[in-house]
This record gives C-alpha cells, sequence and structure tokens, in this order.
C-alpha cells in the first residue's frame, strides 16, 4: 500500500525566478477536475497544497481484477512558497499532455527612493 500512495505523488521541479515561483508535477492520467491546487496562509507563511484523487476508470470492478499495477487513491503535496510579497490574484496552474504548471508571480519591491521633507 505505500507503494501505491508513494507511486501517486507528483515528481515535481520547482523553479524560483525574481519575478515567480514555478512548480512542474508529473499528473500522468489525471483529468483537471481529479486535482485541486490551493494557496495558503500559515504560520509558516505561504503554502501551495496540491491533492488529488486517482479513481477506478478502466471500467473494471476491482474484485474482477487479477493484477493491477495502475494505482488508485489520493495523494497530497505541500510546498512552502519562498519568497517575499506574492500577487495571489494572478496566480495560475495549467495542465498539459500530463504536466501541471504553477506559477505565482512575485511582487518586485525593488528600490524605492523616498523625499526628504523638511
Amino acid at each position: 500500500m505505500a507503494d501505491e500512495f508513494r507511486s501517486l505523488l507528483p515528481l515535481t521541479d520547482l523553479k524560483i525566478t525574481p519575478t515567480a515561483w514555478v512548480a512542474k508535477a508529473d499528473v500522468p492520467g489525471f483529468k483537471k477536475h481529479e486535482i485541486t491546487v490551493e494557496i495558503e496562509d500559515s504560520t509558516f507563511g505561504k503554502v501551495l497544497h496540491v491533492r488529488g484523487q486517482k479513481k477506478n476508470n478502466s471500467g473494471w470492478e476491482s474484485d474482477t481484477l487479477n493484477h493491477r499495477e495502475r494505482p488508485l487513491g489520493d495523494f497530497s503535496r505541500s510546498y512552502r512558497l519562498i519568497g517575499t510579497t506574492f500577487d495571489l490574484d494572478a496566480a495560475t496552474a495549467k495542465m498539459e499532455d500530463g504536466v501541471l504548471t504553477i506559477t505565482v508571480p512575485m511582487v518586485c519591491t525593488g528600490i524605492r527612493r523616498l523625499l526628504i521633507s523638511d
């Protein structure tokens, strides 16, 4: 059972650029409606949660199978968003060819010059 759960966890690449936090996760065989992506405020800062549920879509009942290699069940992965300020309204998630790409733009604070008053 532990091996089945582990095989459902999407392998993920993370990239932090000066303008965005980007994750690419392999989710082959999943449909968009089987995956949820949420960003939460926690005591550790912003946390991205990716959850999925793989159901039996073979059309065969489990008790009639002689052998199953395709795992079914749930997975949940969480990633701490590292950066300063994020534009959560501009965050996107898209799925293409079994890869889920999540982009969370960072708000660049840059340098701001202050006027000195008398």
